[in-house]
């Protein structure tokens, strides 16, 4: 079944991006839902299943000069993120 909720979570000013990433994963995995924080100027989500390894990854590739910098646990980087060249 497809779970149609969004849980937005508010991260503590001086977390390390690998602790929310690992924290919202867990969440995400405990609550089968999509968890959605802000880290730095850049949306993160992460999916059930996702790896905190891969959102800590893309969250590093993000485009910030993008209007809307994203990044998620999907392996492959969304449209406003960049790869680092």
């Amino acid at each position: 079944m497809t779970n149609s909720l969004l849980l937005k979570v508010d991260v503590f000013g001086g977390s390390s991006i690998e602790s929310a990433a690992g924290e919202a994963c867990a969440l995400a995995n405990r609550l089968d839902i999509t968890v959605e924080f802000e880290f730095n100027g850049v949306t993160c989500m992460a999916i059930p299943g996702g790896s905190s390894d891969v959102l800590v990854s893309n969250w590093n590739a993000a485009d910030r000069s993008s209007r809307f910098p994203m990044a998620s646990t999907h392996r492959r980087a969304v449209s406003a993120t960049a790869e680092k060249k």
